[in-house]
């Protein structure tokens, strides 16, 4: 019996802990999100464009990777991983926290007006690396990647543009 209540109360910590709704996607462990809640920098997305109805809450958080090298004798944020949480405005709120695949520095944030229920889209640019980097660093590629954020509380598609 007491075997039996072990083995029951294992399966239940298991589900809890890795099952669905945890809401981490693309992450290995929770050490991006550990420094996107202590060093990230949030931005709410909904304050942005006021003229424009948010179907979701969206805040963006800005965390810097600290494991490159781009500065010229000396270290500084090269540049910055990102990570999307979503929720609904429900009584129940669903919820799910995105890593972006492209890193960078923001350099501009724009909604597309959509009319689907629980489901935004983001126009997104982003610098390959900061201001400050390339700065220091003439060397670097200055490129800008633009890219479509689809998001809702369970997928997220990050299209190149």
């Amino acid at each position: 019996m007491k075997a039996t209540v072990l083995l029951l109360s294992l399966s239940l910590a298991a589900c809890a802990h890795g099952g669905a709704g945890n809401g981490v996607h693309d992450e290995p462990d929770d050490a991006g999100l550990y420094k996107a809640m202590s060093i990230g920098k949030v931005i709410t997305l909904n304050e942005l464009q006021p003229e424009i109805d948010k179907d979701l809450s969206v805040r963006l958080y800005q965390v810097p990777t600290m494991d490159q090298d781009c500065f010229v004798e000396t270290h500084g944020i090269c540049q910055y991983e990102y990570y999307v949480a979503v929720s609904t405005f429900d009584e129940y709120p669903q919820v799910n926290v995105y890593k972006l695949a492209t890193k960078g520095e923001l350099a501009e944030i724009a909604w597309v007006s959509d009319d689907r229920v629980d489901y935004v889209e983001l126009d997104v640019t982003l610098n390959r690396y900061t201001s400050e980097a390339l700065r220091n660093n003439k060397a670097l590629d200055s490129a800008a990647t633009r890219i479509r954020l689809k998001l809702s509380p369970t997928a997220m598609e990050e299209v190149v543009r």
